[in-house]
């Protein structure tokens, strides 16, 4: 069984399993990696204090919030404040900058859509909404009310947004599909060998739903 929590962690993965991106209180946001002897060993024979910033990510003095790295790593994605900020995956440039002018709400996750059935998309949740961003055109194509969503990966490419009356699925059209109604979701579960999705609350068992992706 496979779960998808719902977290405030600010580590994310990038290339691989030999870097992170964390984003601090002190308004930057750093690339970690092994250093280049470490990465040759197994996971189990690393030592835990071999890692070294490589780069610092930073935008007007706002601090990040979250970050993702999309599917082919050659773009990175990291949420200062109300702007969602793009950087390139080999030379660390920003790319460009993301916002919606009548709306400045912090940024609260971020997640690139799936390489196989919405590579071109970058998704990102305020307190309020889900917002959707072409990254071929750099508009903004897609705005849901919910509150406070917060993205993960499902299986069979598609998304789940877990917000406080509940779960959906957003399918390769974006058409959202419910999980369950049950608040105060604290994460979702999926059985491999039955596709099923089961919500897990803080208060409850887990619980079957209907929804099969």
């Amino acid at each position: 069984m496979s779960l998808y929590k719902s977290s405030n962690n600010k580590v994310r993965s990038f290339n691989g399993s030999n870097g992170l991106i964390t984003c601090g209180s002190d308004a930057k946001a750093k690339l970690w990696q092994l250093e280049e002897s470490e990465n040759n060993l197994k996971p189990s024979e690393r030592s835990p204090g071999r890692w070294e910033a490589v780069r610092t990510f930073s935008y007007l003095g706002l601090k990040p919030k979250c970050s993702s790295v999309s599917p082919d790593q050659s773009v990175i994605a990291i949420c200062f404040g109300g702007t969602l900020t793009l950087w390139d995956g080999e030379t660390f440039s920003l790319l460009t900058c993301l916002s919606v002018k009548e709306d400045q709400s912090v940024y609260t996750s971020v997640m690139f859509g799936d390489r196989t059935s919405l590579p071109h998309l970058v998704l990102a949740t305020t307190e309020s909404h889900v917002l959707v961003w072409n990254l071929l055109t750099n508009h903004l194509v897609k705005k849901m009310a919910l509150d406070r969503p917060t993205l993960f990966h499902l299986r069979s490419h598609m998304i789940g947004v877990l917000h406080s009356h509940g779960a959906v699925a957003l399918d390769h059209a974006l058409t959202p599909s419910l999980i369950t109604k049950l608040e105060n979701v604290s994460g979702i579960a999926s059985d491999d060998r039955t596709g099923r999705i089961y919500a897990v609350s803080y208060t409850h068992l887990t619980l079957p739903t209907n929804r099969e992706v």
